[in-house]
């Protein structure tokens, strides 16, 4: 049975837990590899957004080994991942099988702007409010003290983002996971011209967060098309 690596990285403020339901209904042939922009606990070192992706390069260089890959970001995450392709193109001429890229606009279409530490709590309490996460007050304080400075320098290297037209599009298929939250103005499917290859959407729901609904979901769908990159059935956890 064939077997491949699928290098996962996180939204914005996130870590490696937030893929934990979502690797556990992976078939065991897929190793999900999750990846963190910095060490746990630790200061975020990276001292722009670019440099963020070049050292990420370095991390999957690292990780991989001689099967097949792919590469999935979420929310925030999409960007680096999207930025990562050309990266370990540019460096190792290495392509993945397949790009997967959910709960975010494509580049082109991004904007964002720095926040306040005072942005960043409202927005992190927005955030837990919508995943159902309902803490005392002195436990969501001491939340907020752990997550908000790596949430906020995050959000700086976010707003930072400047897409660069004129690159070759991406030379593999893609998948794209999406919200409604992304898909106001039906901005997502302008991800397709920058693909050179097919280029499928799956509607996930209504919320930006739906990981914590739809992990199972977003597995299947996630499985179903490596399948096909592979030529592999499908037999899920």
């Amino acid at each position: 049975m064939k077997r491949m690596q699928l290098f996962c990285l996180p939204y914005a403020g996130g870590s490696s837990s937030m893929y934990h339901e979502f690797a556990s209904n992976l078939p065991e042939w897929i190793e999900m590899i999750p990846i963190e922009y910095s060490e746990l606990g630790q200061k975020n070192k990276h001292s722009s957004f670019q440099h963020m992706v070049q050292e990420l390069a370095v991390q999957v260089q690292e990780l991989w080994d001689e099967k097949p890959f792919a590469i999935m970001g979420y929310s925030m995450g999409s960007l680096v991942a999207y930025e990562l392709y050309y990266e370990i193109l540019q460096k190792y001429n290495r392509k993945p099988i397949h790009m997967f890229f959910a709960a975010h606009v494509p580049p082109s279409q991004h904007t964002a702007k720095l926040l306040t530490r005072t942005d960043v709590e409202k927005r992190v309490k927005a955030n837990l409010s919508s995943m159902g996460v309902n803490l005392p007050i002195t436990e969501q304080q001491t939340l907020l003290e752990w997550i908000v400075p790596k949430y906020l320098k995050d959000l700086d290297l976010y707003a930072e983002y400047s897409y660069v037209q004129g690159r070759q599009g991406i030379d593999a298929n893609i998948t794209v996971l999406y919200s409604d939250e992304e898909n106001k103005q039906r901005q997502i499917f302008d991800w397709s011209p920058l693909c050179l290859k097919f280029c499928m959407y799956h509607r996930m729901g209504p919320s930006h967060f739906f990981i914590n609904q739809e992990a199972k979901r977003m597995a299947w769908e996630v499985s179903q098309s490596i399948s096909n990159e592979l030529s592999q059935p499908i037999l899920l956890n």
